[in-house]
């Protein structure tokens, strides 16, 4: 395993936050992470975040460019709507019909909360 290196990691999260116009927290909300987490990573404390896919997709990005800077800063988003109807029109019915049973479990508990 490569070792990454924190005080690049550390920028590179801090200066795409600041490009696209994220606070620290609201960085932490869209990735799951609390804000001191996030200043941790900036401030060159953590090396390998847990949550990495959720940082870089928070961030338009890939994992590979915040931990090495390889590949393409930018990535464009999926529609997740488009993503997620493309998924659906190749289950199978019990998986289908299991994956609107947890969407509407999810909808409920949002209205509940």
């Amino acid at each position: 395993m490569r070792k990454v290196d924190k005080k690049g990691l550390a920028r590179r999260v801090r200066e795409r936050r600041k490009r696209i116009g994220l606070s620290q927290a609201a960085l932490a909300e869209a990735s799951g992470m609390s804000q001191q987490g996030v200043d941790n990573i900036e401030q060159g404390i953590v090396g390998k975040p847990r949550n990495l896919l959720e940082l870089a997709s928070a961030l338009s990005t890939s994992p590979e460019w915040l931990l090495y800077a390889e590949g393409a800063e930018e990535v464009r988003r999926a529609d997740p709507m488009a993503e997620l109807i493309a998924q659906a029109k190749n289950l199978p019915a019990d998986k289908l019909n299991a994956l609107l049973a947890y969407s509407k479990r999810l909808q409920e508990a949002e209205e509940a909360a």
